[in-house]
């Protein structure tokens, strides 16, 4: 199923209209352009999630070529946007609400300010990323918990083995706040993921996964 959708997926049309259009782009703009002849079913939130999924796989690989082209595509779903980075010593960090780089000279990729702010964000940014990396997760969801996360409709009844899973993974308990989810998920990218000195990328993409399943949960209770 991730196969053919991938295979289907029109990337060089995404690719052109990414480098030739301004953003930000909305996703629904580049579904369209990504499977031009699709009729989602919005009744359907398994079928909306599958081709999410795969477009933002799709993109996060982008990202990774385009940083060796010395450009940035930034990827959330309101805001789809492709920018050369600045020129070097200045600063890199990237404001998705105005859409550009910092771009104050420094020494390093971050001034003073950002840098602190990027080492606060790094795990969060990692833990979206690698969610859509993880070609497991495409199979993962079923239709009950892909509502969870396409239609933010949390049905915990229905879901009880995920949800106390991801608890138990995370090691919090159903009263922790989302704050205590967080933190620990923080503390736990950090011992695993290997960008911030952890060396057990599968344990952390085990983690990454039962914390986004919470996030969900959370932002909509």
């Amino acid at each position: 199923m991730f196969e053919n959708l991938y295979k289907n997926l029109n990337a060089e049309k995404v690719k052109k209209f990414l480098e030739n259009n301004q953003g930000p782009h909305y996703e629904s703009s580049l579904i369209k352009i990504a499977y031009p002849e699709l009729k989602i079913s919005y009744d359907n939130p398994l079928e909306v999630f599958r081709h999410h999924f795969v477009l933002f796989n799709f993109l996060f690989e982008l990202q990774n070529n385009y940083y060796k082209e010395n450009k940035y595509l930034h990827v959330h779903f309101m805001r789809i946007n492709l920018i050369p980075y600045p020129a070097r010593n200045s600063c890199r960090f990237y404001d998705e609400y105005t859409n550009c780089f910092c771009a104050m000279k420094c020494e390093n990729d971050y001034c003073n300010f950002h840098k602190k702010i990027l080492g606060e964000s790094i795990p969060e940014q990692l833990s979206v990323k690698y969610f859509y990396l993880c070609k497991d997760n495409f199979y993962l969801l079923n239709e009950k918990t892909a509502e969870v996360f396409m239609n933010g409709s949390w049905k915990i009844l229905k879901n009880y083995d995920f949800y106390y899973e991801s608890l138990k993974i995370l090691d919090v308990s159903k009263n922790s706040t989302l704050k205590e989810v967080r933190k620990k998920f923080y503390k736990l990218a950090k011992e695993t993921h290997p960008d911030l000195g952890g060396n057990d990328i599968n344990k952390f993409i085990k983690i990454n996964n039962a914390y986004q399943f919470l996030l969900k949960i959370y932002s909509n209770t």
